[in-house]
């Protein structure tokens, strides 16, 4: 493999060539250090690599990584974390060819990846150590690298009732990082737009670690009502996603009585 400053066609070449057995894992790992030492692309905390991200800036940087061996759970495993069929996902966002939907619950978006718009900012995160939510939007993540952590983790670009959302879930090995989920999307949707999303496929209030400053704290409440139509205040949030939460939570577990998350004018 050549030692050259990478390109777009390049990545894209090496993908190719990794995925028709043109190329090893072990080949490539040495090639991505040798020229990352060659251009002095290593920097503090980042690889100063003069790819844009559709030109395969995350692909170029997980190529470092593709021998590491763990599961989604950040566990040692007999087989890479970094499967064939990411790179083949990673070659199909740089083509931009194939169907554009993958269909679940929620629709991961098959391309453009792994970036979101310049719209999107960190919306909210959660805790996801079981790796149930793509399960439960019934979808298939792509594994790689998507963040200047450097951390290993399953993504997806998805929609839902017109609005989309980039998401990351955290492989990392440590406990503090572990399942870790952030949510990067559009603040001008508003926390109704998460909120309902994350209701739909049942995802417990419990595991909300934190909602930006950049949704609208809004104080909200969930009321409980009566057979005669009497509206009693159950509980006051500070943001509509968590009072959507917890209103899908009670009607999960079967209660007679309706629900109904109201934002206070």
């Amino acid at each position: 493999m050549e030692l050259t400053r990478p390109t777009r066609q390049i990545v894209i070449e090496v993908i190719e060539g990794l995925l028709s057995g043109k190329y090893t894992r072990h080949a490539v790992v040495q090639w991505q250090r040798d020229v990352c030492e060659r251009f002095d692309y290593y920097g503090p905390g980042t690889l100063l690599v003069p790819l844009k991200n559709e030109d395969g800036y995350w692909a170029f940087v997980a190529f470092a990584r593709l021998l590491e061996s763990t599961d989604e759970h950040g566990r040692p495993s007999t087989t890479p974390f970094i499967r064939d069929a990411d790179m083949r996902e990673w070659w199909v966002a740089m083509m931009r060819c194939g169907p554009r939907f993958e269909d679940g619950v929620v629709r991961r978006v098959r391309w453009p990846v792994p970036q979101a718009g310049n719209d999107h900012r960190p919306l909210l995160a959660l805790s996801d150590k079981a790796a149930s939510l793509f399960k439960a939007m019934g979808i298939s993540p792509v594994r790689g690298i998507v963040d200047d952590l450097g951390e290993l983790s399953e993504f997806a670009a998805v929609e839902w009732a017109g609005t989309s959302w980039f998401i990351t879930r955290s492989c990392a090995p440590t406990p503090a990082r572990a399942g870790l989920v952030h949510i990067d999307g559009d603040p001008s949707e508003g926390a109704e737009a998460v909120g309902a999303m994350l209701s739909r496929i049942g995802i417990e209030p419990e595991l909300l670690e934190w909602v930006s400053e950049l949704l609208p704290h809004e104080p909200w409440v969930l009321k409980r009502v009566d057979d005669n139509g009497n509206a009693f205040v159950v509980d006051e949030y500070a943001n509509g996603v968590e009072a959507l939460l917890w209103q899908s939570h009670f009607e999960r577990k079967g209660h007679k009585l309706f629900y109904q998350a109201v934002r206070l004018e």
